[in-house]
């Protein structure tokens, strides 16, 4: 549920050009970052959004493509227990 209108916006709402500005505005951005983990982890989630997206944005990084994060139903997710006792 979380990647549908970001997938609707990519893939439906925006054409080639702004499809390319946005894979090219990120990798001016993502290449400042130093651990290889963290922009592995940002590809998978944007793989999530769409493979091809992820995949030009990887080669426009210089760095190999990921796979998708892998994305649980709604259903198992993990409910958040606030830790008041903490405060």
């Amino acid at each position: 549920v979380d990647f549908e209108q970001p997938r609707a916006l990519y893939q439906k709402a925006m054409d080639a050009t702004q499809r390319a500005h946005l894979i090219h505005n990120l990798a001016v951005h993502m290449c400042n970052i130093k651990s290889k983990a963290i922009t592995e982890r940002q590809l998978s989630v944007f793989a999530a959004v769409d493979e091809d997206f992820a995949a030009k944005l990887a080669k426009e990084l210089g760095v190999s493509p990921v796979k998708k994060m892998e994305v649980k139903k709604a259903g198992e997710a993990v409910r958040f227990k606030a830790n008041l006792k903490a405060l």
